[in-house]
């Protein structure tokens, strides 16, 4: 036969089991929301470059010109110095894509952007799990000018680690929270 349990014991373990319960669901949702966050706050700075980068795309003799302006890049840059990637190339009239500059072999959308709409995934390349915000710019009249598409991506542990970091300090409020 088992002893009775206490008082005490009963009492806590009503206490505990519940409200280690909450605890963890309280880590899956916050997990999952700094997550949704960070994501969000990298894929606006993805898009921003690829914005700034479509802006000085233009069409002179027939042949698309990119300016890379400093401001695309400035706004990703880390105190890390990763790389970031990025690739402009537009179809010709033939429907075939002609790369202009960046990284030839970065990979394309998985889907076709609308005009300024990015294209936000994730992608194998270089060995390392890159985010691109890609984009299909319209720079000016000429025949192929709706056809440019650019990608910009920058490596997903950089926004991995600070999203890690944010939630580490969450779960050790929230379990700070719950002591008595």
């Amino acid at each position: 036969m088992t002893a009775p349990r206490s008082l005490r014991s009963q009492l806590l373990l009503w206490l505990l089991v519940p409200l280690i319960v909450l605890w963890v669901v309280d880590a899956v949702v916050t997990y999952r929301t700094v997550t949704q966050s960070m994501n969000a706050t990298y894929d606006r700075s993805l898009y921003a470059s690829a914005l700034a980068i479509s802006e000085h795309i233009g069409f002179t003799d027939g042949r698309l010109i990119v300016d890379l302006p400093p401001v695309a890049f400035e706004m990703l840059d880390t105190p890390d110095q990763e790389r970031i990637f990025y690739r402009v190339s537009y179809r010709d009239l033939n429907r075939e894509d002609v790369f202009v500059t960046g990284y030839a072999d970065l990979p394309g959308a998985p889907v076709e952007a609308a005009p300024r709409t990015p294209v936000l995934y994730e992608t194998a390349y270089q060995g390392q799990t890159v985010r691109v915000a890609a984009l299909r710019s319209t720079p000016g009249a000429h025949p192929i000018a709706g056809r440019t598409k650019l990608g910009v991506s920058g490596p997903v542990h950089r926004h991995c680690r600070w999203a890690g970091l944010v939630r580490g300090h969450a779960w050790v409020d929230s379990a700070g929270r719950a002591e008595p």
